[in-house]
């Protein structure tokens, strides 16, 4: 994402006051597709010498999620892991390191028990889930 006033201009078109606080965050989530909880977004913040407190985190990523800016991905019930990418994809995650990437839903899916390649790895599949996530239509 571009330069501090396209990113304040995102967030008014979202209906947020772009406040110093918001645009840091801002700056941070929107540059790229990126998979987080909010104690590593904090702590990042944290080494790159941004004093922003843990409740302004946390209070902020909520409302960026309320505005569809970010969502949240439920794969650990103890843990809300937060996805800057909100377009429709898929997951894969790597059950060793628990990196978490992205997949379009427009290649082929990967399949249990088959090899799927991924940016230069090879994954063997060993768990497959969907879930989908509905209204009532009346």
């Amino acid at each position: 994402m571009g330069g501090e006033e396209e990113l304040a201009q995102k967030l008014r078109s979202h209906e947020i006051i772009p406040t110093r606080a918001r645009l840091i965050l801002a700056k941070i989530l929107l540059a790229k597709h990126q998979h987080f909880t909010a104690e590593e977004l904090y702590r990042q913040l944290q080494m790159q010498g941004y004093k922003i407190s843990r409740a302004s985190v946390y209070n902020n990523l909520h409302l960026f999620v309320r505005v569809g800016l970010l969502r949240t991905l439920h794969i650990n019930p103890s843990l809300t892991i937060y996805d800057s990418n909100t377009e429709p994809h898929n997951h894969l995650i790597d059950i060793d390191t628990g990196e978490i990437f992205d997949i379009d839903i427009r290649k082929p899916m990967p399949e249990k028990g088959r090899p799927y390649y991924h940016e230069g790895s090879s994954y063997y599949i060993e768990q497959e889930q969907a879930i989908f996530y509905g209204r009532k239509h009346t």
